[in-house]
């Protein structure tokens, strides 16, 4: 008999998991049900259980938690997820923590005795003892912790960020040689571990095409879930690994020459009031988007920059000494000569006034 425990917060649905799943028909044994994933942590740990079903949504301790303890400190236990949604990132989550099944409660007490019992062959099919079950148990508990393929994952998302697309490549090609030494659902599990990593980095970097690797992702999830052949997950990763590194570096040159646009503007106009909507218009860019990426590649704000070549320029008409500071002010796209004052000894410690006395010494 396999030994079962099953947590959901709802007591009806417990109950109903008690009297209306067929246990010992299915060759199980329900040793606890539970109302919240706390509580499974410590049957877990009590029962050793073969077989774990969780509700996902529950207090103290959502299902996927548990789902992630357990996938972390007993990765032999097959976890069942139970939901009242199709939610494909649920879904995406469940995978990474090695879940073998997921049940839509609408259809529980149809789906769920069909899982148990295809479960129960898979289980049957490993020919284990009890006490082999309990070596596995103390042997393997912190095994996906030291699992090569993730430092690896992590590896070439490192490579990636620095776009350096021939050490992306080498990272993969040491993915592909690893690889051949796991299990699938381990390879899988790092395969969905590397998709979500890559997921990140579109969001991380603001990528304007992240709808598109959401539709690219969830294909990607279908693949490696659904295909007999490692060598298409393998592919699948070496495709999207490469896709981000070109879509990044073409972004950063052409970042590039957006700077050199807008600065060339600034060289052409400091004399102008300048708005942040000006340059936009001028440069065919999104306000926000240029006073953002200004920032990233140049390590300055916008404006700073329009500040210092405005002040450069300041310095030089006092040290000539043929304006007075309002004409200055003017020359320079500020009207106000008060402001300019302001900003004159922000950026030079001096007022004008003190500026030219210093310069006259």
């Amino acid at each position: 008999m396999w030994k079962v425990i099953v947590a959901d917060d709802e007591p009806f649905i417990r109950e109903a998991l008690k009297e209306m799943i067929p246990w010992d028909e299915l060759g199980c044994h329900l040793a606890e049900a539970l109302k919240n994933g706390k509580e499974v942590v410590n049957a877990v740990e009590k029962y050793k259980p073969d077989i774990v079903i969780l509700d996902i949504q529950m207090p103290l301790m959502t299902g996927m938690e548990a789902a992630q303890w357990i996938h972390e400190n007993y990765p032999d236990i097959v976890v069942v997820l139970l939901t009242a949604y199709e939610d494909f990132k649920y879904a995406q989550q469940a995978i990474v923590f090695q879940v073998k099944r997921y049940v839509i409660k609408s259809n529980l007490f149809e789906d769920l005795p069909k899982a148990l019992e295809e479960i129960s062959e898979e289980l049957k099919k490993d020919n284990r003892s009890e006490k082999n079950r309990t070596e596995v148990y103390a042997g393997q508990k912190n095994k996906l912790n030291d699992n090569e393929l993730n430092k690896i994952v992590c590896n070439i998302i490192s490579c990636m960020q620095s776009g350096d697309e021939n050490v992306c490549m080498e990272e993969m090609q040491k993915l592909r040689s690893a690889i051949r030494d796991y299990s699938d659902s381990y390879i899988r599990s790092a395969a969905i571990l590397f998709i979500s990593e890559c997921h990140r980095l579109y969001i991380e970097y603001g990528d304007d095409e992240v709808t598109g690797f959401d539709m690219e992702q969830e294909d990607a999830i279908n693949l490696i879930l659904e295909t007999k052949r490692i060598i298409e997950i393998e592919d699948c990763l070496e495709s999207m690994m490469l896709s981000f590194v070109r879509k990044k570096n073409k972004k950063i040159q052409t970042a590039d020459e957006l700077i050199d646009s807008i600065n060339k503007f600034i060289e052409k106009n400091y004399t102008k009031k300048i708005s942040l909507d000006l340059i936009a218009d001028a440069v065919h860019a999104n306000s926000c988007y240029i006073s953002r990426i200004y920032k990233e590649r140049t390590g300055e704000k916008l404006f700073e920059t329009i500040n210092r070549k405005k002040i450069e320029i300041a310095r030089k008409y006092i040290e000539d000494g043929k304006m007075r500071v309002y004409e200055i002010a003017d020359s320079i796209g500020w009207e106000d000569p008060a402001y300019f004052s302001r900003v004159f000894k922000k950026y030079t410690g001096y007022s004008p006034k003190e500026y030219e006395k210093l310069y006259r010494r």
